[in-house]
């Protein structure tokens, strides 16, 4: 499955020169990530209230192609690559309006316990969502 989600770029997203900042990618990486779980069902607040999980950014990598400027609407492709019980792995895409190539990059977040701070597993059935979403 790919998440595909839309994020419009406005003015404090950008430099004086109306260019997207290089790190705001991040953000929209965030953006996309968030999309993708809400899509198979599930969401980070059940993560951390009921599950007891956070899910940090433990690996990160980004290829910049073109930038992304001031009021464009930026097109963000989200797909879970790999997955085990303690840490995920997501790709991304960002594309603007014109279907224009502006970044690619991949992310891996580990599974930790909101009250130890070490990694958890994730509950069978929060595993399976995701698995069955790949």
């Amino acid at each position: 499955m790919v998440n595909t989600c839309k994020q419009r770029i406005y003015y404090y997203d950008t430099d004086k020169g109306g260019v997207v900042y290089y790190a705001n990618y991040l953000k929209y990486f965030e953006v996309g990530r968030t999309e993708y779980i809400k899509e198979i069902g599930y969401d980070t607040g059940l993560m951390e209230n009921r599950d007891k999980i956070i899910s940090p950014v433990i690996d990160i990598h980004v290829k910049y192609y073109k930038s992304a400027r001031y009021n464009d609407e930026i097109i963000i492709k989200t797909k879970l690559e790999k997955l085990s019980y303690v840490k995920i792995h997501f790709s991304y895409e960002i594309y603007n309006q014109k279907n224009e190539l502006l970044v690619t990059g991949s992310s891996i977040n580990g599974f930790i316990d909101i009250n130890n701070s070490k990694p958890k597993k994730l509950p069978k059935e929060v595993f399976e969502m995701f698995n069955n979403s790949i």
